[in-house]
């Protein structure tokens, strides 16, 4: 099965061929994935590696304009690129770096106090004893 979409402008969106469960993805895909993943754990967000991608004319998957978190998200937890396009390490960085970012407690499943931020190095570090609420820059 064979995936393939274009822009107007002649470039490729992310697209497989799959022969004998083997993943075949064209260089400019590759580049676009490797992308992804080199902003996220340099500490983009997801909006802002789709702002990125969308200032580039770079479809999605579903030749779509705009990229949506939920499919970033998807494509940073998805194991076929280990091995093809990201490094094994690259990948379990990028898992971790999900699980510090979300805001659901991994033992507990209850919101975390704190809330990543990709605007400041110091958010979400400093929390009140006493109520337990962030503290916050007011300008």
């Amino acid at each position: 099965m064979a995936l393939e979409r274009t822009t107007n402008h002649g470039i490729y969106t992310i697209c497989f061929w799959t022969k004998t469960n083997r993943i075949f993805i064209g260089p400019q895909q590759a580049k676009i994935v490797q992308q992804i993943y080199q902003r996220y754990l340099v500490g983009d967000s997801l909006e802002g590696i789709a702002d990125f991608l969308f200032q580039n004319g770079i479809l999605s998957s579903q030749g779509k304009e705009r990229w949506t978190r939920p499919v970033l998200s998807s494509l940073l937890s998805n194991q076929k690129y280990i091995g093809y396009i990201i490094s094994f390490d690259d990948f379990f960085l990028a898992q971790g770096e999900k699980g510090k970012r979300s805001n659901i407690d991994e033992d507990t499943g209850k919101r975390k106090i704190a809330r990543y931020s990709s605007q400041n190095v110091l958010s979400g570090l400093l929390i009140c004893a006493e109520y337990g609420a962030n503290y916050r820059r007011i300008t």
